[in-house]
């Protein structure tokens, strides 16, 4: 199955510089028909629902393999965090098995913010832990699908109170932050110490209910796109850039290296360094919870 999977992929494959722009070819498709409205479809790319639009490409940028994933959703309830054991800081679990087991369609390793002596941390609407961290910047995603970067230091007196609010139903707390205010990449981090080519993983955002999931291979790891190549992977600087001409208008750098790694349909795609390793949370994106109290609270207008 990796194996039709990417021989699907290789048909999108850009070739010329070394970091090329990338290509959508759904993105100017409206927000509305983004979807389908009676059952699911699947592809060797992709998956539509009612609730979900994902949309993967892979190519070479920067002397890597990348894998974009652009994501629609008809609610902020899709886009959820999954722990091992179910509970934040309980356990560390391989991606794989953090997806399975919460019926993911797509799962992109996390922040893994329980290494992290302090960060205000919400998932799914719910707080883990409430002291804050004033050398990161931190994440949010707002129950209305908005999302912002907040830089450091940052305000988490403010963040309390939208929390309490019930306004916000994400943060990831490792970063930095890839982009500036105007959706313009930062081209130094100057208080971050993962400024090396390195395996990314980042979360990106376009405007309510549309984000991306990016996940970037390195460390001298086998490109499964080119031959006789390997994954350098990237800079912040050089993740920052990728960010800005993918057109968002936020993006968050979250935990890279032997961590990162990318899941869809049925299994890891990405090459993660050294086969990876058990990490403390995942995005996962799966349709709705039926035991949610007011999901339409979190519809995307």
């Amino acid at each position: 199955m990796k194996k039709r999977w990417f021989i699907a992929l290789l048909l999108c494959l850009l070739t010329g510089a070394a970091c090329a722009q990338p290509v959508f070819s759904d993105l100017g498709r409206p927000f509305e028909e983004q979807f389908v409205y009676q059952g699911t479809e699947w592809t060797e790319t992709g998956y539509r629902s009612e609730n979900i639009a994902v949309s993967v490409l892979a190519q070479r940028v920067c002397d890597s393999d990348v894998y974009v994933a652009d994501l629609h959703v008809r609610s902020t309830e899709c886009l959820r965090r999954a722990f091992g054991s179910g509970e934040w800081n309980a356990s560390s679990e391989k991606l794989d098995t953090l997806a399975r087991e919460n019926s993911a369609v797509l799962a992109l390793s996390g922040d893994n913010s329980h290494l992290l002596k302090a960060g205000y941390l919400a998932a799914n609407g719910q707080v883990w832990r409430s002291r804050g961290n004033q050398m990161r910047d931190l994440c949010v995603l707002y129950t209305d699908g908005t999302m912002t970067a907040c830089y450091a230091p940052v305000d988490h007196e403010l963040i309390a109170r939208q929390m309490e609010e019930g306004l916000i139903w994400q943060t990831f707390v490792f970063g930095p932050a890839l982009l500036d205010e105007n959706g313009k990449a930062f081209d130094s981090f100057p208080q971050s110490d993962v400024n090396p080519k390195n395996p990314r993983a980042v979360i990106g955002y376009y405007e309510p209910g549309h984000y991306c999931l990016v996940q970037i291979d390195g460390r001298g790891t086998f490109s499964v796109l080119e031959d006789r190549a390997d994954n350098e992977g990237m800079t912040l600087a050089e993740t920052a850039r990728f960010m800005e001409e993918l057109g968002c208008q936020a993006a968050y750098n979250l935990d890279g290296g032997q961590s990162a790694a990318m899941w869809f349909r049925d299994g890891v795609i990405s090459t993660p360094y050294n086969n990876g390793r058990a990490v403390g949370d995942a995005i996962v994106i799966c349709e709705p919870q039926t035991d949610f109290d007011d999901s339409e609270a979190f519809l995307v207008e």
